[in-house]
């Protein structure tokens, strides 16, 4: 059962566009959920629990009405969107849709993008559950601005240490919402169904 939440779920954050065009799917969607009010309000309640508990979406949702001359393609709606991450924000800014190079490390940049001051971790007024839970692991990066530290002399091995720790514990935390965050495809193409 868990197999099929997730294909769904994937299946429903995705963009419809380029098969059957936005008037087809998300305008005449729009204007169903529009059409009774009870429905918009439960679409928009799950939205809500959604970007609290994971993060924000990158994409419009069917909340407003969807528009057909959207040149921006994070300005065409989904169903479900998919929801934002630091991480997938650097490697986006990185590279868009270009291909990422052979031996590219996203952990090591992310990083290195936050101790240069280039990626800030610290929650914004609408981050969900995720950000925060990513920014408690700051410290492990950044052990100089404890309240302990002066107590503390920390070598480079162990100063290393809590780097690996904090990629690991990233790649925890990412794994309890890795349904709902964004897997951006850099280079690559998803082959779309067509459904009848």
């Amino acid at each position: 059962e868990l197999g099929a939440v997730w294909q769904q779920d994937r299946f429903l954050q995705q963009e419809y566009e380029p098969v059957y065009g936005l008037t087809a799917t998300m305008v005449p969607l729009h204007r169903a959920l529009a059409s009774h009010p009870r429905l918009m309000e439960q679409y928009a309640e799950h939205l809500s629990f959604v970007r609290n508990i994971t993060n924000p979406f990158r994409h419009s949702t069917l909340e407003v009405p969807p528009n057909p001359n959207a040149k921006q393609y994070y300005d065409r709606p989904r169903i479900f969107p998919p929801s934002i991450s630091a991480e997938t924000s650097l490697a986006l800014k990185l590279f868009g849709n270009k291909p990422i190079p052979p031996g590219f490390d996203l952990m090591n940049e992310l990083v290195q993008s936050i101790r240069e001051g280039n990626v800030s971790l610290e929650p914004s007024s609408k981050s969900g559950w995720y950000d925060h839970c990513v920014f408690a692991l700051e410290p492990l990066l950044f052990p100089e601005k404890a309240e302990e530290t002066p107590k503390l002399k920390l070598s480079e091995k162990y100063r290393d240490e809590l780097v690996a720790l904090f990629k690991s514990l990233l790649s925890l935390t990412r794994e309890t919402h890795t349904k709902q965050l964004e897997i951006p495809c850099h280079g690559g193409w998803f082959n779309t169904a067509r459904l009848y």
